[in-house]
């Protein structure tokens, strides 16, 4: 058993959150960490949501009176003006009856897992590895079924029925694209290719595209309502404002759902979450609605810079292909399985561990100094958060943070690599 900074278990917390914790306790005693494990966008804040939560304070000291929500769903100002974003998207024009803000990505999660146990009570087939949310929230309502693409990095008509063939009862599909942890993309082809088999079955499609402003080669036509339009009716599409759009801590979540599923969505967000903040609605209105090439292209094009770097430093560790979009690759560490512990990182079990078995333990020699200077540790995320199986040695790698921060953390990765030589 691992345990947290204040020495407590740290079975209440995800792996991703656990590490996140040591990463900062560490900091805050004067260690320098080089954290490649929290995707922290370092891109410039959307200015169009800027403006939208100065202009929302402004009115909020002016006002005499309170300011509330209206609607469950999102004021209709707001999602009126999110309906333009996702026409220039998408191509389609949906009723705001059918957009609800959410306080966070985590809420949509929830909200989507919910309703498919609400409609159906079926499992929810998604790519493995899959976003370490995807699994540990939706397991609170049912549970995930492997579509397992990590040597094609591609959802193929072979993988996908291999899935389904193998599935209990089918609850719904959750694809991620671009992909996290991978970084990799589903294309117009790809999906067109997965038509017949999607045909089949009447159950939702839910997209999480929180990285979709993010395409190393400006090809942004990646989504499966681009590829698929009669499926529509079926069709959830999750956006964030908090990875591309450069807000993180501030929850902002704007998703699509079809009028069929709303009323199982709209009591769960009435019930258990509650109206998304007025001011998360503005700024995520202004910046969706507002969005453009130019401003994709310029966000792009940071993190393709930000990820050449890292790969190119790093290449001899990547596992598989470079990243395509988003923020992030996974690494090959299995040279350290077997070498000995750092002693400090010691102190995080509750058992004696002395010798490196798996990619936790891989995570928390980094953090600890192994092989690195003084005081001095990598932050990184083990693979098995993922899927992945834990003794294959890989961690997940942000490029998401400042390209001095990226150097440093390229110098570590080498200099961890060339101690266990």
């Amino acid at each position: 058993m691992l345990l947290r900074p204040n020495w407590t278990k740290s079975s209440t917390l995800t792996v991703t959150q656990f590490v996140h914790e040591w990463t900062y306790a560490l900091e805050k005693k004067g260690w320098d960490i080089a954290d490649a494990g929290r995707g922290r966008p370092s891109f410039p804040a959307d200015i169009d949501a800027v403006d939208a939560l100065n202009a929302y304070a402004y009115a909020l000291v002016k006002s005499r009176e309170a300011l509330y929500g209206t609607s469950v769903l999102g004021e209709k100002k707001h999602r009126e003006r999110a309906v333009e974003g996702f026409y220039k998207e998408y191509g389609l024009e949906f009723p705001t009856y059918e957009l609800i803000f959410t306080p966070g990505g985590q809420f949509g999660i929830a909200a989507m897992a919910n309703l498919v146990a609400h409609i159906n009570g079926g499992y929810i087939l998604t790519p493995r590895p899959w976003y370490v949310n995807h699994e540990v929230i939706s397991s609170i309502y049912t549970k995930l079924h492997p579509i397992d693409f990590f040597t094609e990095r591609k959802i193929t008509p072979d993988n996908l029925q291999a899935a389904i063939d193998t599935c209990p009862k089918i609850g719904a599909f959750l694809f991620c694209n671009p992909g996290n942890p991978l970084g990799n993309i589903m294309r117009q082809k790809d999906w067109q290719a997965l038509a017949p088999i999607l045909d089949k079955y009447d159950v939702p499609i839910i997209l999480d595209e929180a990285f979709a402003e993010i395409v190393f080669d400006h090809d942004y036509k990646i989504s499966l309502v681009h590829a698929l339009p009669h499926l529509a009716d079926r069709i959830i599409i999750m956006r964030s404002g908090t990875k591309a759009l450069g807000l993180p801590g501030e929850r902002l979540a704007l998703q699509r759902v079809p009028v069929k599923y709303m009323s199982v969505i709209e009591e769960f967000q009435s019930r258990l979450i509650g109206n998304t903040p007025l001011s998360g609605q503005a700024a995520m209105a202004a910046a969706f609605g507002n969005m453009s090439m130019d401003k994709k292209t310029a966000i792009s094009d940071y993190y393709k810079s930000n990820a050449d770097l890292l790969v190119n430093a790093t290449k001899n560790m990547l596992v598989g292909s470079a990243p395509e979009g988003g923020f992030y690759f996974i690494s090959d560490f299995s040279f350290m399985l077997g070498h000995h512990m750092p002693e400090s990182a010691r102190a995080a079990y509750t058992t004696s561990k002395t010798i490196i078995e798996n990619d936790i333990d891989i995570c928390m020699a980094l953090m600890f100094g192994f092989g690195q200077a003084a005081n001095s540790g990598l932050g990184t995320v083990p693979a098995s958060c993922f899927g992945i199986d834990g003794t294959k040695g890989n961690v997940r790698i942000s490029f998401s943070a400042g390209r001095e921060d990226l150097q440093q953390i390229a110098v570590r990765m080498n200099q961890v690599r060339k101690f266990c030589a």
